[in-house]
């Protein structure tokens, strides 16, 4: 079961960059194969076993991932993250202390791998059901349990704090007047004064210095992204524009210090929230090269850099930056990992 996984995801990868007809069915295969058996292991699956869970936790991640990066549509990959909500909070009812070392591992990977992808759905300000179900839990909202697992910072990096507050800026929206200010700056503030957790020295290895420019980054696309909150609840688009234009300064320099970083296959999120405001004809050009020239040259990298494009044309028709993206990402169904 985990094996068939596996393999459908590896080979999602290689019948993309080889254009193998056979290997493309033989992928599916292993798709389906992993669902089938999947749910006849649900049949006889016991709640109070936190460590078979896990193993059923690891297949529903790696099915969600596969959705991920084969493009299909965001409300598929939806359907695994819901079965994996189902898993986490099993497994935290059944006690995560009953887990034997290894398997505590496992599962902290995989918790802040569901947290990853439950996080970085938000990314319009429309309602959307399916983003609010997976992002609503205790173990979403607030992340700082995830210390307690050694495999801390495998998929956020160093900036968990910055990724808590992804979802509160999208329910900005539910919110007016005084109220909304207050919250507005609160964020702003948290988001300003924020700085990675490890402090980069200028000998530091090449792998410490690309992580924290990852963080780097992340920190100035949640300022884009709350800037685009405010853009959206009071429709100036020059004093938005303004306060991208250092954001967008900052972001061309931090993705020279990625290049070739395993990093960068974090940077979807950064790169569509931030992209999707570039204005300049240059930017906009080297930001298609860059995502074509990819070293994880996947169909989801393609696939965003068609979503950019749909965006940047609406621009044409007055809509711009993130309303625009929600026009196409609506549309489109693209899911983000």
């Amino acid at each position: 079961m985990i094996m068939d996984a596996i393999m459908a995801l590896g080979g999602a990868h290689v019948s993309y960059k080889t254009g193998n007809p056979a290997l493309r069915v033989a992928t599916t295969k292993h798709y389906l194969s992993s669902i089938q058996r999947l749910k006849y292991a649900l049949t006889s699956w016991n709640p109070g076993a936190p460590q078979d869970t896990v193993r059923l936790l690891t297949v529903a991640m790696l099915l969600c991932q596969y959705e991920a990066v084969t493009c299909n549509r965001r409300s598929i990959a939806y359907y695994h993250l819901r079965a994996s909500r189902e898993l986490i909070s099993t497994i935290f009812e059944a006690g995560v202390g009953n887990l034997s070392s290894q398997q505590h591992e496992i599962f902290g990977f995989l918790l802040e791998y569901y947290t990853y992808m439950a996080i970085v759905r938000n990314i319009t300000f429309a309602p959307d059901r399916q983003t609010d179900a997976v992002a609503s839990d205790w173990f979403v909202q607030s992340l700082q349990h995830l210390q307690e697992y050694q495999t801390f910072g495998s998929m956020l990096g160093g900036s968990s704090e910055l990724y808590e507050l992804i979802p509160t800026i999208r329910l900005l929206q539910d919110l007016d007047g005084e109220l909304w200010s207050i919250a507005y700056l609160d964020l702003e503030e948290k988001i300003l004064n924020w700085s990675p957790a490890m402090t980069t020295r200028y000998d530091a290895p090449a792998w410490v210095q690309s992580s924290t420019a990852m963080d780097r980054i992340y920190r100035i696309a949640m300022l884009a992204f709350l800037y685009s909150a405010r853009y959206i609840k009071n429709g100036d688009k020059a004093e938005f524009c303004q306060k991208l234009d250092p954001i967008i300064i900052e972001f061309r320099f931090l993705c020279r210090q990625l290049r070739g970083s395993p990093s960068r296959t974090r940077i979807l999120w950064p790169l569509l929230v931030i992209g999707s405001c570039l204005r300049s004809p240059d930017d906009r050009q080297k930001m298609c090269s860059g995502l074509s020239r990819s070293t994880y040259d996947m169909a989801i990298t393609q696939r965003a850099m068609e979503i950019l494009k749909m965006t940047w044309e609406l621009d044409k028709d007055c809509m711009y930056g993130p309303v625009a993206l929600e026009a196409v990402m609506k549309s489109h169904d693209f899911c983000v990992s």
